[in-house]
Formats: structure tokens, sequence, C-alpha cells
């Protein structure tokens, strides 16, 4: 099951490379040390088929069903923040959520409320101009979800993630 999240780990890799450089074609393929990987665009997703598995992107907003906790009440989405991959191989599958929201809340009503959502307090980072809260919750081997809380340019941003994996 590692092989395959590394696996998509380094599909996301490839394709802020392809984003970067550009890509006119919706089908190219390149050539990996793992092995030939082909690169399918459309329709806001991109489909990567190799040797050890298959994975899919998309650039749409994950639901909160999806990202394995609520998104602050009122916060909205930070357009092209979210992605959604899914893989796998013989050996399982797994996916990787994530998307940033922001308020105009502050800061500490923000940690207030996911510390009651999520059952814990944060772990706070603090340092001269710098905010940031964090969270870990899941099981640690299936899923995992971290939610991070911080001020940039005087608003708040959270970002959300979770990696789940089925062996």
């Amino acid at each position: 099951m590692r092989k395959a999240l590394v696996l998509i780990m380094a599909i996301g890799l490839a394709v802020a490379l392809l984003a970067i450089i550009g890509c006119g074609d919706d089908s190219t393929t390149i050539q990996t040390p793992e092995g030939e990987v082909t690169i399918e665009e459309g329709d806001g997703t991109i489909t990567f088929e190799g040797e050890e598995g298959s994975a899919t992107i998309s650039d749409e907003p994950p639901t909160e069903a999806e990202l394995g906790v609520d998104v602050y009440p009122g916060a909205e989405y930070v357009p092209g923040s979210g992605m959604t991959m899914t893989g796998g191989d013989a050996e399982g599958a797994g996916a990787v959520v994530t998307a940033s929201f922001s308020t105009s809340d502050s800061y500490d009503e923000v940690v207030a409320w996911y510390n009651d959502e999520l059952g814990q307090e944060a772990f706070e980072l603090t340092a001269e101009g710098m905010q940031e809260a964090s969270w870990i919750v899941g099981d640690e081997e299936t899923d995992i979800i971290t939610v991070s809380v911080a001020v940039e340019d005087g608003e708040v941003i959270i970002l959300i993630s979770r990696v789940m994996s089925e062996e």
C-alpha cells in the first residue's frame, strides 16, 4: 500500500511540473524510473496510468464528506486550492484530498470552533507575526486528517487535508 501512496505523491509532483511547463495535448506519455506514465487531461481531471497502478486527480472543490471534517461555518473555498487524488495498484488503493478556505472571522474564533468540533486542543505555534494551529485526527493507519489554521495577509486560512488508504 505504501507503494501506491508513493506513486500518488510522485504523480502529484508530475502534475505540478506539467502545469508549470504547460502541456498543449490532451494526452502525454513520460518515461519515469518506475516505467512509462500516460497522462490524460479533460474536464478538470487528470488521469495517470502506469505500470505500478493508476491515479486520478481532480481540481473540483472537495465536499466535507470527502475531507472528513466540517468546514468552518461561512468560510469560503479558495479557488484552485482543492485537489482530490485517487489511485491504486494490486497492493491496495488510496486517496489524498485537500482544500483551503478563508474567513474574515478572527483566528481565535476559528481555533475555538475547531477545538470543539474536533474534540481536542490544537497544537499552536506562535512567533513574531505568526499564528498557526494544527490538529491531526483519524486512526493514523488508514485515515489521517490534518486541519491547519493560520493568519495570512490579514485573513484566516484553513487548510484541510485527508490521506486515506485501503490495504
